[in-house]
């Protein structure tokens, strides 16, 4: 399963971790966020795609000065990336009109710091979650190691045993 996410990661575009997308469910499109955005980026983002659609949110982008994290952000057709899963972990409302695809790796820092950014933005009720496995070995010789066990956990405990686990990774 860890090569699978990787993989479903790579033919949705990411390059490195964090590599996140926020899906809007009803209005059909995605925002790719490049790394480990700070909230405000992300709340901004969340707030025009409640609001609006996929137009917003690319005259959003489109507007942002080249100093603002807005600019880049790239708005993309849902067709582009691989959508919310079945046997996909979530965190947050499953009903949830927007959700966060993160990809990632638990020895990055960056990826622990965005954890929680987007932990922030489910207790806030504006996203659910969904947590993909990115390891790069290349730079963290134990990720896929962990992984694997992280999805073990939640194949073992269920949805709350695989989050348990990765904050568990992410936040210490």
């Amino acid at each position: 399963k860890v090569d699978r996410e990787a993989d479903m990661g790579q033919k949705s575009g990411i390059r490195g971790t964090p590599g996140n997308h926020l899906l809007d469910t009803q209005d059909n499109f995605a925002v790719f966020v490049p790394g480990a955005f700070p909230y405000e980026t992300l709340d901004t983002m969340v707030g025009v795609m409640a609001e609006g659609d996929k137009a917003a949110a690319e005259a959003a982008v489109a507007n942002a000065d080249a100093e603002d994290p807005l600019a880049q952000l790239q708005v993309l057709d849902i067709s582009e990336i691989e959508g919310i899963k079945d046997n996909d972990f979530v965190r947050g409302d499953r009903d949830s009109a927007i959700y966060l695809i993160e990809y990632s790796d638990y020895d990055c820092p960056f990826c622990g710091r965005f954890h929680a950014t987007s932990q922030q933005l489910v207790d806030e009720g504006k996203i659910a979650w969904i947590y993909r496995q990115f390891p790069l070995p290349q730079l963290h010789p134990d990720a896929e190691t962990k992984s694997a066990a992280a999805i073990c956990a939640g194949d073992l405990g269920g949805n709350d045993a695989f989050w348990d686990f990765s904050d568990a990774l992410l936040l210490n």
